[in-house]
């Protein structure tokens, strides 16, 4: 199993640096080993990062399947983190697809009450951020409340940084 992670972490470092081959060569042995072990958590990281690769060379179809597979083969609740990190990516895919309602739905129906019930307050600046993107397409006067709502997030967690990171 720690080899899985270490063609995950190798993965990752080779799409940062946009290697997008040997990032796939990474992920696929990352992927290997999870079906060999039969570890299904393994396998699900390994497809988030296939997903991401493919995102990043904009092939958003590839990507949103290979995310949806990662995210049956997690196979866990909504309040597992690694989870909400999975629907959190489908719902960046969804939005550069301009699948407004689509993510609107991750967002509001999934997310939204999870990440508010837990007190995930970094994830909910995120879900924010994102029902903004969505509601700047979908509905304006929904947009007005979720600038106040995003805005008063990161004034009070002090995530000022994390406006220099989008």
């Amino acid at each position: 199993r720690d080899m899985s992670y270490a063609y995950w972490t190798l993965g990752m470092i080779s799409s940062n640096i946009e290697e997008y081959i040997k990032s796939e060569d990474y992920f696929n042995e990352s992927l290997n080993i999870g079906l060999e072990l039969g570890d299904r958590q393994v396998q699900a990281y390994a497809l988030s990062g296939l997903s991401e690769t493919a995102r990043l060379q904009g092939k958003l179809p590839k990507a949103l399947d290979l995310i949806d597979e990662a995210i049956r083969r997690r196979d866990l609740p909504l309040e597992n983190q690694a989870l909400i990190e999975l629907l959190m990516q489908r719902v960046s895919i969804y939005i550069e697809l301009k699948n407004f309602e689509l993510a609107k739905n991750d967002l509001e129906v999934y997310l939204l009450p999870k990440i508010e019930k837990l007190k995930y307050n970094y994830y909910l600046t995120h879900v924010c951020f994102y029902l903004l993107i969505v509601y700047e397409k979908l509905d304006r006067n929904i947009f007005e409340s979720y600038l106040e709502k995003t805005s008063t997030l990161i004034n009070e967690n002090n995530y000022f940084f994390f406006l220099n990171q989008q």
